[in-house]
């Protein structure tokens, strides 16, 4: 078994930004489609995403033999192997004439709602780095 630096919280809090990153943009599309006839709200289902995720397939490999691990820097690309499809989900219009789904008090209030809970990751990946420096450095301030 090789040993990381960075455990399984570490990366939980990292995956958990991300997907909070990738709703962010969903959200931010939809209020901005608001006005849009036909448009169809989208939102990503944050504990299904995160359970496929982290599913025993999808995990990266670790350890000296694996080489490097790629990563993409935009938000929107899901892991090889990870349908993003399956993980979106677009709201159907209710009784609107223009065919828009877009509920604009419901959408803010989850795109709000998603900010407090990337803060809240942020927050804990914070501390958790923070104990990791108070460690190396060995107690001292």
């Amino acid at each position: 078994m090789a040993f990381t630096l960075f455990g399984s919280t570490q990366d939980l809090l990292s995956l958990s930004m991300r997907l909070r990153a990738m709703r962010h943009e969903l959200l931010a599309g939809n209020i901005a489609n608001a006005d849009t006839p036909g448009y169809r709200a989208k939102d990503i289902d944050f504990s299904g995403a995160l359970r496929a995720l982290t599913a025993p397939e999808n995990l990266p490999a670790r350890g000296a033999e694996t080489g490097m691990q790629l990563i993409s820097a935009r938000p929107m690309d899901f892991p090889p192997g990870v349908p993003a499809d399956s993980l979106i989900r677009v709201q159907e219009a209710e009784g609107k004439l223009d065919g828009n789904s877009v509920d604009l008090d419901r959408q803010i209030a989850t795109l709000v709602e998603n900010s407090l809970s990337y803060e809240t990751s942020l927050v804990l990946l914070g501390r958790k780095l923070a104990a990791l420096r108070y460690a190396i450095s060995e107690g001292r301030r």
